[in-house]
Protein backbone atom coordinates (compact mmCIF):
# COMPACT_ATOMS: atom_id res chain seq x y z
CA UNK A 1 0.00 0.00 0.00
CA UNK A 2 1.59 3.45 -1.11
CA UNK A 3 1.53 5.85 1.75
CA UNK A 4 -0.71 9.14 1.42
CA UNK A 5 1.32 12.47 1.33
CA UNK A 6 -0.69 15.80 1.79
CA UNK A 7 0.97 18.51 0.68
CA UNK A 8 1.71 21.73 3.08
CA UNK A 9 -0.44 23.89 1.59
CA UNK A 10 -3.21 21.46 1.66
CA UNK A 11 -2.86 20.95 5.63
CA UNK A 12 -3.16 24.56 5.84
CA UNK A 13 -6.18 24.46 4.42
CA UNK A 14 -7.41 21.68 5.69
CA UNK A 15 -7.17 23.12 9.49
CA UNK A 16 -8.88 26.68 7.80
CA UNK A 17 -11.79 24.42 6.87
CA UNK A 18 -11.71 22.86 10.69
CA UNK A 19 -11.48 25.96 12.10
CA UNK A 20 -14.47 27.67 9.68
CA UNK A 21 -16.75 24.73 10.69
CA UNK A 22 -15.61 24.43 14.35
CA UNK A 23 -16.78 28.15 14.60
CA UNK A 24 -20.28 27.55 13.06
CA UNK A 25 -21.16 24.46 15.21
CA UNK A 26 -19.60 22.85 17.86
CA UNK A 27 -17.89 19.32 16.76
CA UNK A 28 -18.65 19.97 13.11
CA UNK A 29 -15.25 20.51 12.62
CA UNK A 30 -14.32 17.03 14.10
CA UNK A 31 -17.17 15.75 11.94
CA UNK A 32 -15.28 16.78 8.83
CA UNK A 33 -11.99 15.45 10.15
CA UNK A 34 -13.66 12.31 10.64
CA UNK A 35 -15.27 12.47 6.99
CA UNK A 36 -12.27 13.00 5.86
CA UNK A 37 -9.94 10.46 7.71
CA UNK A 38 -12.27 8.01 6.48
CA UNK A 39 -11.87 9.29 2.78
CA UNK A 40 -8.22 9.09 2.72
CA UNK A 41 -8.13 5.91 4.09
CA UNK A 42 -10.66 4.42 1.27
CA UNK A 43 -8.47 6.60 -0.96
CA UNK A 44 -5.35 4.88 0.22
CA UNK A 45 -6.82 1.29 0.29
CA UNK A 46 -8.18 1.52 -3.52
CA UNK A 47 -6.29 4.92 -4.86
CA UNK A 48 -7.86 3.55 -8.53
CA UNK A 49 -11.15 3.74 -7.47
CA UNK A 50 -11.74 6.86 -8.98
CA UNK A 51 -11.19 7.37 -13.16
CA UNK A 52 -7.75 9.58 -14.11
CA UNK A 53 -8.97 12.93 -15.12
CA UNK A 54 -7.06 16.39 -16.35
CA UNK A 55 -3.39 15.90 -15.35
CA UNK A 56 -3.95 12.77 -14.28
CA UNK A 57 -5.99 13.55 -11.22
CA UNK A 58 -8.56 12.13 -9.38
CA UNK A 59 -11.12 13.16 -7.58
CA UNK A 60 -13.11 11.66 -4.60
CA UNK A 61 -16.34 14.10 -3.61
CA UNK A 62 -16.88 13.84 0.27
CA UNK A 63 -20.50 12.68 1.44
CA UNK A 64 -21.37 14.81 3.79
CA UNK A 65 -19.03 17.70 3.33
CA UNK A 66 -19.40 19.91 -0.16
CA UNK A 67 -15.43 18.88 -0.45
CA UNK A 68 -13.40 17.06 -3.24
CA UNK A 69 -10.06 15.20 -2.30
CA UNK A 70 -8.31 16.21 -5.46
CA UNK A 71 -5.38 13.50 -6.08
CA UNK A 72 -2.78 11.41 -8.17
CA UNK A 73 -0.77 8.41 -8.02
CA UNK A 74 2.40 8.56 -8.30
CA UNK A 75 5.40 6.35 -8.36
CA UNK A 76 6.47 6.31 -4.54
CA UNK A 77 3.00 7.87 -3.13
CA UNK A 78 -0.60 8.50 -3.29
CA UNK A 79 -0.05 12.82 -3.35
CA UNK A 80 -3.23 15.22 -2.52
CA UNK A 81 -2.93 18.19 -4.35
CA UNK A 82 -6.19 19.76 -2.30
CA UNK A 83 -9.13 19.23 -0.64
CA UNK A 84 -11.39 21.79 -1.90
CA UNK A 85 -14.65 23.14 -1.58
CA UNK A 86 -17.05 22.27 -4.67
CA UNK A 87 -18.03 25.95 -5.25
CA UNK A 88 -14.55 27.56 -5.14
CA UNK A 89 -12.40 28.31 -8.25
CA UNK A 90 -12.03 25.07 -10.45
CA UNK A 91 -8.07 24.21 -10.27
CA UNK A 92 -6.93 27.04 -8.30
CA UNK A 93 -4.84 24.47 -6.80
CA UNK A 94 -3.49 23.67 -10.22
CA UNK A 95 -0.09 25.08 -9.52
CA UNK A 96 0.54 22.64 -7.21
CA UNK A 97 1.12 19.74 -9.44
CA UNK A 98 4.68 20.38 -10.69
Amino acid sequence: MKKLRLLDEVKIELWQTVVYYEERVQKLGIDFVSELRLALKNIRKNPEMFSARKFKVRQMLLSRFPYIVHYRIDKDAIRVYAIAHVKQYPYYWGIRLK
